[in-house]
């Protein structure tokens, strides 16, 4: 599904009793496959919930003013 770098990766699950949930690939951590969690919110986090975090993310960064950097002298 997603690569997040470093031999991870973001995986949606699409048969058998998890279908439509999605997993943390951590076999590079030799962890293996967790469920994703959101903070505070327990239970399984399904593909559309997923996205629509991921999308208002992308969005508040995307319209959120350029952080800029001060001068030292």
């Amino acid at each position: 599904m997603g690569e997040q770098g470093c031999g991870y990766y973001t995986l949606l699950a699409l048969t058998g009793p998890e279908r439509g949930t999605m997993w943390h690939d951590a076999r590079a951590a030799a962890e293996g496959a967790l469920p994703v969690e959101f903070v505070g919110r327990p239970g399984r986090v399904t593909f559309a919930a997923w996205y629509l975090h991921w999308l208002n993310r992308a969005e508040r960064q995307a319209t959120s003013p350029p952080e800029t950097t001060r001068a030292t002298s």
